[in-house]
């Protein structure tokens, strides 16, 4: 069975030479979380040569290796005659007002390929653990990286990203969870584990805030038919556009198009073919949502534009996407959803630009 630690680099670290960030631990300027296992490991041993108590006890909300490894640490300095002191309990005096009690979460819409740009905060008694990068698609996440600073810094960089990105949607902590957690679990599924940043950053949030959050509810009531006439006009709107369409759609439509155009020489179609082509548009677009999986991700989308909305005092859309939400997850057919025909429009302009820069 191999050694947990390694001695020689155990006796380097407690010389104050070796690994960087691992000295950082042991002066009390760096993290744990920012060492691979192993290394770890030869820092907490450190740590037990150096007689460094205080380091050793702040490991008790690390993960279960380290926690057991410190603790193994503590005994044997106690068993040395070294004065082992309780830690203070946090629920005493004044100490729980440093923590700030309000997780952040602020996410983006997504984009063409299904991705959201999201930040995660986490402040407790080691600091604000920041998670960021992108969830949804295909692969479930990506981009992730994560990083830990003050509740100063942590206010700093919000600011910023609200300028650069007015439409990042700052969530409840629940909230935002409902839409973040089954993309950790499509990591899971593809690749039988969860990202490091992830669990690392998992690691700092009580399991009750991570667990048990269900996916957002249904609208109770029936879909109203009349206002989702009115969901065309969202197509530009930040949370509402460039939703997918299924691609052999959208190859059928061009083929289509381009035989409805009979007057090659001309640049301008006749009212002819404009009448022709806006019957293929609307005749396809009834197809829309045929696709399960396209339904699906219009129903996510919609369910995260209702929550961004709602928060973001933009009513009209907040009551579109509910409504929108309730169609599409209760099989109201395409035909009837407006939105998909403009977002189809989307998507060939998209295409088209394009096929020009390129």
């Amino acid at each position: 069975m191999a050694k947990k630690f390694d001695k020689t680099v155990v006796e380097a670290l407690a010389n104050g030479q070796g690994d960087a960030a691992a000295l950082a631990w042991l002066d009390g300027s760096g993290s744990i979380q920012d060492l691979d296992p192993g290394m770890a490991m030869n820092a907490i041993q450190a740590a037990v040569a150096l007689q460094k108590v205080a380091l050793l006890q702040s490991l008790e909300k690390a993960p279960k290796v380290l926690r057991k490894a410190a603790r193994l640490g503590l005994h044997k300095l106690k068993s040395q005659g070294v004065s082992i002191q309780d830690v203070p309990s946090r629920s005493f005096g004044l100490k729980g007002a440093e923590i700030d009690p309000d997780p952040t979460a602020l996410i983006g819409p997504a984009d063409q390929d299904g991705y959201s740009e999201f930040l995660l905060g986490w402040t407790d008694a080691e600091g604000t653990c920041i998670l960021m990068g992108r969830f949804g698609g295909a692969e479930g996440m990506r981009d992730l990286s994560h990083g830990h600073s003050s509740r100063g810094e942590l206010r700093r960089m919000l600011r910023e990203m609200n300028e650069q990105a007015p439409y990042m949607t700052r969530l409840p902590f629940g909230s935002a969870m409902q839409f973040v957690l089954p993309a950790v679990e499509r990591v899971r599924e593809l690749t039988g584990g969860v990202p490091h940043d992830w669990e690392h950053f998992a690691g700092h949030v009580p399991a009750d805030k991570l667990q048990g959050v269900e996916g957002p509810a249904v609208p109770e009531g029936d879909v109203d038919t009349d206002a989702l006439q009115g969901s065309h006009a969202l197509v530009n709107h930040p949370w509402f556009a460039l939703w997918p369409v299924e691609t052999d759609l959208v190859q059928r439509m061009v083929g289509q198009l381009a035989q409805a155009i009979d007057a090659p020489e001309s640049d301008e179609p006749s009212e002819g073919e404009v009448t022709d082509m806006t019957q293929i548009l609307s005749e396809l677009a009834a197809e829309g949502l045929d696709n399960p999986e396209i339904r699906s991700e219009w129903a996510r989308r919609a369910a995260m534009a209702a929550a961004a909305c709602e928060v973001r005092g933009e009513d009209y859309a907040a009551g579109m996407a509910k409504n929108l939400h309730k169609a599409l997850v209760t099989d109201v057919p395409a035909g009837q959803i407006p939105l998909v025909e403009r977002n189809l429009q989307m998507t060939l302009g998209y295409m088209a630009q394009q096929g020009r820069e390129g």
